[in-house]
């Protein structure tokens, strides 16, 4: 109920389209795994469409080590979101060279964001590019991870992403997208 809340606010914000994050790789409690769970992402991507003001509905998922996953998660949102964000982070023990918790105690888990996530993002694109043709979804995949490079995009647009996203690395090289465009007018 408040994802529906939330995206008819957005949409009486005047926002395009509507975007929940479903995997925040950055927290110690179950609500940062809410992405492997099928049907609490469908009944979210559900509530969210029938609040969005027919908006499109994005869901920004984790990695999924296990490809059935993907597969029911994927079937389970069809219908209800225009597409998935793949990969948001991928939570993991972040720990010192002496086995200690590099963040202290209680947030031995963190989110691995950025470069050190690519080739995972990159696969979860591909299986989840398959999985939608295999069973005919309506679903578009957007990538995220590990872009700071023209030919890091161009990896997620040669396997059929509809749209790439970048996180940190516009703040490092602000200009980037702008370079990407001029050299990629397709993208």
């Amino acid at each position: 109920d408040d994802y529906g809340s939330l995206a008819a606010m957005a949409g009486d914000a005047g926002a395009q389209l509507v975007e929940a994050n479903l995997s925040c790789p950055n927290v110690c409690t179950a609500e940062g795994d809410v992405f492997l769970d099928a049907q609490l992402s469908g009944l979210i991507a559900q509530a969210m469409h029938k609040n969005a003001g027919g908006r499109p509905v994005l869901l920004k998922l984790g990695y999924f080590a296990d490809p059935a996953r993907l597969e029911a998660v994927l079937k389970a949102v069809d219908g209800y979101a225009a597409g998935v964000v793949l990969v948001n982070g991928i939570s993991r023990n972040i720990i010192e060279a002496d086995g200690t918790a590099a963040f202290g105690v209680g947030r031995e888990k963190a989110g691995l964001l950025g470069r050190g996530i690519h080739e995972f993002s990159l696969d979860n694109v591909r299986r989840a590019l398959g999985i939608i043709e295999e069973h005919r979804l309506a679903l578009k995949v957007v990538a995220v991870g590990g872009v700071s490079t023209p030919r890091d995009a161009g990896h997620y647009f040669d396997a059929g992403a509809c749209a790439v996203m970048m996180g940190s690395a516009p703040m490092f090289d602000p200009q980037l997208a702008i370079r990407m465009k001029d050299d990629h007018p397709q993208w």
